[in-house]
């Protein structure tokens, strides 16, 4: 191809990237603008309780965070404080591709610590983007293993919180809800403490519509083992979670469910049950977004059609709720039952004029 050939292709191609940053970027001022209008109407989607799983009721005013490495070997700790407890279960959140920052999935980690918990965030992914697609899925799993056992050594030596390492879950979303999987099915290899509670949400595997399944069952009968996934997921076709179900054989049936989030939408108010429902974004979590940052996030956007997500009831009775009832519930010995209830739906909440918000549908054994 001739020189000139070459300038008119960058030239085209620098354009269309303008043209989708600019696409995104109006896209998501006519949301915010849906969403202010909404707020003005009459009715209102659920709000978060202030009581019981899910709630504000936050026994820690503060989180601490703190950055251990930057790199692919590194993790973020988050511990609650004001007032510092004498000890806490831990939580390792497994994040989705290229969410090496936690400001992602920032209110989620804020509920999280506040409600008592120690979070571990391992990194495990390269931070160049050639790198990282280089680097197999097996690698960075491994990655995330070990750097969640070199995780809670550093709690332990450097923390007065002791760790309760018989209360010890997993979450983690897309690319993370497939390695969360296989993060219960392989901590005994690692070192690491059984888990009581496993919740995969909307779990792929990076790369590929299938994942290593036989693994999962290694996943410990004593586990609570709950999948998660939206009904307008993007990447609907690669998600794998009742496949998953199925598949964690050793634990009986009374301890492991899918579940199916539904989208809903009242007087313009949307509920958006897509991939990036799980997504919480918080400035004051992870490193600030440079400019670059910004404009490939929109690039990205633009691209694939995820949205930087929000708090909503999705989260609050949603993701949030059904995660600290798991862990609860997971901690004292109690079966599925005890999360979800013995029907083929899961309750939202209602709306502001007693309409209830469509229900998650249940499916224990298929």
């Amino acid at each position: 191809m001739s020189s000139r050939a070459l300038i008119a292709t960058a030239a085209v191609a620098l354009l269309v990237g303008f043209a989708l940053i600019d696409c995104a970027a109006a896209e998501k001022k006519a949301d915010s603008a849906a969403r202010k209008e909404g707020a003005t109407q009459r009715i209102r989607p659920p709000r978060q309780p202030a009581r019981g799983a899910g709630s504000s009721d936050y026994p820690h005013a503060r989180v601490e965070k703190i950055l251990r490495e930057k790199g692919s070997d590194g993790y973020w700790l988050f511990l609650p404080a004001a007032p510092v407890p004498a000890e806490a279960p831990v939580i390792l959140f497994l994040h989705g591709t290229r969410a090496l920052n936690p400001y992602d999935y920032g209110g989620w980690i804020e509920h999280l610590v506040r409600r008592g918990n120690v979070v571990i965030y391992p990194i495990f992914e390269s931070a160049g983007l050639w790198q990282a697609k280089k680097e197999g899925n097996e690698i960075q799993m491994e990655r995330a293993l070990k750097a969640t056992k070199a995780a809670i050594e550093d709690v332990g030596k450097s923390s007065t919180t002791r760790l309760r390492l018989d209360r010890f879950a997993i979450t983690g979303h897309s690319f993370g809800g497939g390695l969360t999987g296989q993060a219960a099915a392989r901590a005994a290899d690692y070192g690491l403490p059984e888990p009581r509670a496993a919740m995969p949400v909307q779990p792929g595997w990076k790369g590929d519509e299938t994942m290593p399944l036989g693994a999962l069952a290694k996943i410990p009968a004593s586990t609570l083992f709950l999948v998660i996934e939206g009904d307008t997921d993007q990447f609907a076709e690669s998600r794998q979670g009742l496949d998953m179900v199925k598949a964690a054989t050793a634990v009986p049936w009374e301890r492991k469910a899918f579940v199916r989030m539904l989208s809903d939408e009242r007087d313009g108010v949307k509920l958006i049950s897509d991939h990036a429902a799980p997504l919480s974004p918080r400035d004051d979590y992870g490193e600030p977004l440079t400019d670059k940052k910004i404009r490939r996030r929109a690039m990205a956007a633009a691209l694939t059609g995820m949205r930087d997500g929000e708090e909503d009831a999705l989260d609050f009775l949603g993701y949030w709720k059904l995660f600290d009832e798991l862990c609860d519930a997971g901690f004292n010995g109690r079966a599925m039952e005890s999360v979800l209830g013995t029907g083929d739906e899961a309750p939202l909440g209602e709306w502001s004029d007693g309409t209830k918000v469509k229900p998650m549908k249940v499916v224990r054994k298929p």
